[in-house]
């Protein structure tokens, strides 16, 4: 019996080359290829079987262009143009056991900051696609050729949300190592992963020989199944048409290099034909696949990671919090998020490497505003952020539109709260500040704290999401209130970390409340932090140690 394709995607895989290159072969105009499914399903049907004729164990359904932005729908509907497709592809993939994904290409617009084009929107266009895919026998979905982070985790979002099928993506990455709109390989790998992908890769753009060096990036990052889908090399326009300067035997050299990795996923994109293929399964069958199950500890924005380790403390930036900040609050209140970025680029010139942004206050829908803010910030700023809100609908909406991978700042031992929190950040992989008090406050002692986070860990067990994705904040009080108060803080995180073996933050303004030369001190007690090399600190940047 044939397995579904969740469970092959760890084993050797061959994908198919480019349809539009064998339209293209044919004779046939590629203007609107979707209609090409109900109009000439012969034709689509021949490409589909050329391909496993050449070793392919999956194809894409010729659906590349069916979102509502770009399909032609003057004749057809979306649903009918869709089914078509998965329909021909079925129907030859099961003369060869073979599999069959639907293929899901970009919209053809920017999303918000780079176009006009908001999320939530760009999010329905991949949903009209989703709910029609979910009426076929497609055995997963292919997200590809996206330049777009933004838009790659609404694709995502999409199809896990409203279908149960296996889901694959994959971007386009420039000669530089980074996407059109500035992705890092690191960042994407890292994003949709966090995001549920099946498998993740690299399609179009390049050469598989530049391919190689962008997914030699991503495998440190790597917890699923790798795949590569090059071009034919470096395309150029000759005697009125594209050409490609890599030739099969060429291809098929640089796609074993590739497979030399441990990648079990191969295939061809634009200018590759069945015999690129054919060359390919010949040069890499015998090559093992290495399955990825790296641990490594980061958090990321569109464009920049950040490795939780490498540096201690971490500096997560405070000054983005209404509290006593009358300016800030009348900018929140006029949406003058202007004011509110400006306060993250200080931060950051003055060495955050994460930003907390909090707005909460009395009077607004936060809901709405922190979402705004997010979008607006990450237009710019270019570090991964931390969402803190104790509302619920703020933190969904916030964390939905947070283009990389976030920090949710915070969970406590409250059930309630823990029922509040760990659902979101399990389904967007968000790291989590972990409080060390519940319901009955701040405890008085070390051990309570120390009780409060193992509840809360085993809290996160029922969820999936494992000790590595808290950073526990042992909460300090003022000093002058209590001098012991700071031994306590330094003995109840030496245990979080030699004990219980977690990440630490600390929010550290409160240790000099109510005393003079209060940057003095918190300067001071920062670099007891430093020593003690716990994990992070929620501080203001501009802080002298």
């Amino acid at each position: 019996m044939k397995k579904n394709l969740r469970e092959k995607l760890n084993t050797r895989l061959y994908l198919d080359g480019g349809t539009g290159s064998m339209f293209v072969q044919k004779g046939v105009s590629t203007a609107h290829a979707e209609r090409l499914n109900v109009e000439e399903p012969d034709v689509v049907k021949s490409i589909h079987r050329a391909y496993f004729e050449a070793g392919s164990d999956v194809v894409y359904a010729n659906t590349f262009g069916c979102n509502r932005k770009k399909a032609d729908l003057s004749q057809y509907t979306l649903e009918q143009l869709i089914v078509a497709g998965v329909k021909n592809a079925r129907e030859v993939a099961d003369d060869y056991d073979g599999y069959v994904l639907y293929d899901c290409g970009p919209i053809g617009e920017l999303l918000y900051p780079y176009g006009k084009l908001k999320f939530d929107d760009a999010y329905s266009y991949f949903a009209e696609q989703a709910d029609a895919v979910a009426k076929t026998n497609a055995d997963g979905v292919i997200i590809e050729t996206v330049s777009d982070l933004q838009e790659l985790r609404a694709a995502i979002l999409a199809f896990k949300e409203r279908t149960d099928l296996p889901v694959l993506c994959s971007m386009t990455f420039e000669k530089s190592g980074r996407t059109f709109t500035g992705t890092s390989a690191e960042s994407f790998i890292l994003t949709a992963q966090s995001l549920g992908a099946d498998a993740v890769g690299i399609n179009c753009g390049t050469g598989a020989k530049e391919m190689r060096e962008v997914l030699g990036k991503m495998i440190p990052f790597a917890k699923v199944p790798l795949f590569a889908k090059p071009n034919a090399g470096m395309p150029r326009y000759e005697n009125g048409k594209t050409v490609y300067d890599v030739d099969a035997d060429g291809f098929a050299e640089e796609m074993e290099k590739i497979a030399a990795l441990g990648v079990g996923i191969l295939g061809g994109c634009c200018g590759t034909d069945p015999e690129y293929i054919e060359k390919t399964v010949a040069r890499t069958k015998t090559y093992p696949v290495k399955t990825f199950f790296e641990n490594v500890d980061a958090v990321c924005s569109y464009s920049h990671i950040v490795r939780f380790g490498e540096k201690t403390p971490l500096i997560i930036g405070e000054r983005v919090n209404p509290t006593n900040k009358p300016l800030l609050k009348q900018a929140i209140v006029d949406d003058d998020y202007d004011y509110i970025l400006s306060m993250c680029v200080s931060q950051i010139e003055k060495g955050a490497d994460l930003l907390d942004v909090n707005l909460g206050m009395a009077g607004i829908d936060e809901g709405e505003k922190l979402k705004n803010a997010v979008q607006f910030i990450q237009g710019v700023a270019d570090v991964p952020l931390v969402i803190d809100t104790a509302k619920k609908n703020a933190l969904d909406s916030a964390v939905r539109v947070t283009n990389g991978v976030c920090v949710i700042n915070s969970v406590n031992g409250e059930e309630k709260v823990m029922e509040r929190v760990f659902p979101v950040a399990k389904k967007y992989g968000s790291y989590i500040v972990a409080l060390c008090m519940d319901e009955r406050g701040i405890p008085e002692n070390v051990e309570t704290r120390i009780e409060i986070a193992c509840r809360i860990l085993e809290e996160g067990k029922k969820y999936g999401i494992g000790k590595d994705r808290f950073l526990f904040d042992p909460l300090t009080m003022a000093v002058s209130v209590n001098s012991q108060n700071g031994l306590m803080v330094m003995e109840t995180l030496d245990r979080l970390q030699n004990e219980l073996g977690v990440k630490t933050t600390l929010g550290l303004s409160n240790i000099s409340f109510g005393l003079p030369n209060r940057a003095k001190i918190n300067g001071t007690f920062l670099s007891m932090l430093a020593e003690r090399k716990v994990t992070s600190a929620i501080v203001d940047p501009s802080l002298e140690r």
